[in-house]
């Protein structure tokens, strides 16, 4: 056997062992899926004898009072945070409903998945899904009522989109 030949043919092995050695754990690396992580609940209660002021509150019925709970919108490693609004209590329903703003400056953060139509409204015990928009801003409600009676300051409640 000719010498240079199995010098080159030894030389291309070990080049090429190395590369592999290199490349190995990009290409066996799992892709880290996205984390989904658990909805928000937020409950609302409203203050019939008190001109029908409604509070949001966080967690439970009885949690702190967030006018503008924070949601983190969809990034690389997470696939955003959703919200849940529901009444006071398993009878008493509530209904939230956010302005339909233009293309450019929408009134809510939330859309419907298939079609790309804005989400404005929202019944109790419905996930908003993730937000949509590309801004951190708070997006207040247009209108809220609890268990039929319309919520006197629903513009001081919303959610906080944080990107």
């Amino acid at each position: 056997m000719n010498p240079k030949l199995v010098g080159a043919v030894l030389v291309g092995v070990v080049i090429g062992v190395a590369i592999g050695l290199l490349l190995a754990p990009k290409v066996l690396q799992p892709k880290r899926p996205k984390l989904i992580s658990a909805p928000i609940d937020a409950y609302i209660t409203i203050d019939t004898g008190n001109n029908n002021v409604c509070v949001q509150h966080t967690g439970k019925v009885d949690g702190p009072s967030v006018p503008f709970p924070v949601l983190q919108a969809p990034n690389g490693s997470s696939s955003g945070d959703t919200i849940i609004w529901h009444g006071p209590n398993a009878v008493t329903k509530v209904e939230v409903q956010f302005p339909q703003g233009p293309p450019d400056d929408p009134g809510t953060p939330f859309e419907f998945p298939v079609t790309g139509k804005r989400r404005t409204d929202f019944g109790d015990d419905q996930d908003s899904g993730p937000a949509s928009v590309n801004k951190t801003q708070n997006f207040p409600f247009y209108k809220v009522t609890v268990g039929g009676q319309a919520c006197s300051n629903a513009q001081g409640m919303g959610v906080h989109i944080d990107n």
